[in-house]
């Protein structure tokens, strides 16, 4: 329903029938943020008082990474940048690393006595990417952004706490294990004021 163009019609067709069903046949619905269940009452005609909010929590495997990889083993082994900040998100469109690219520009152009960089994780070849390389070569930042592809979930700690904050500049979320998890790691973040993020970063959290 938001981003139609990453599904199939006869995905979409399937997914309408499929979820509405269940949605009508369950007792109880779950969702990830009250964005989300908000979501699911208005789009789906879903009664309210069966629709509950069970917010995401992080994953246990990267807090525990933090005891057996240091930010000195994360910087020796991925060459990580002495001032960076940290995105990690796969290369879907919505998830706006091209503007992030461009914020980038602002950002040492207008403070060019610090260098400081982006940190991306996530697989190239979802279909984002090619915008991403566009934005790089467009605004000359290809050099201050390093892109790490994957990386396994217990390094992850490592790279957080290396940075100097965490950046969520996503336009849709349902929730977000990186918010999360940067702030459970004393992390600064920031992130976009949209769908679900929010509710992750109420009052002065970021």
């Amino acid at each position: 329903l938001h981003f139609p163009e990453n599904f199939t019609p006869s995905d979409i067709n399937a997914r309408n029938q499929l979820y509405g069903l269940s949605t009508s046949l369950a007792d109880a619905v779950i969702a990830s943020s009250d964005f989300v269940r908000d979501d699911i009452v208005r789009r789906m005609g879903a009664s309210p008082s069966k629709v509950f909010t069970v917010p995401v929590t992080w994953n246990p495997a990267v807090q525990r990474g933090a005891e057996v990889f240091t930010v000195d083993e994360a910087r020796a082994r991925y060459g990580l940048p002495t001032i960076y900040a940290i995105y990690p998100a796969q290369f879907w469109v919505h998830k706006n690393h091209a503007r992030l690219v461009e914020a980038q520009k602002i950002t040492r152009d207008q403070v060019p006595g610090i260098d400081f960089k982006l940190v991306f994780t996530g697989y190239r070849g979802h279909s984002g990417w090619p915008i991403v390389q566009r934005a790089l070569e467009k605004f000359s930042m290809a050099e201050h952004v390093l892109c790490l592809d994957y990386v396994p979930v217990e390094h992850m700690a490592a790279l957080y706490k290396g940075a100097v904050f965490c950046v969520m500049p996503s336009t849709f979320e349902a929730s977000s294990y990186a918010v999360i998890e940067a702030q459970l790691l004393g992390c600064p973040t920031m992130c976009s004021n949209v769908t679900s993020l929010p509710e992750l970063m109420r009052g002065d959290a970021g």
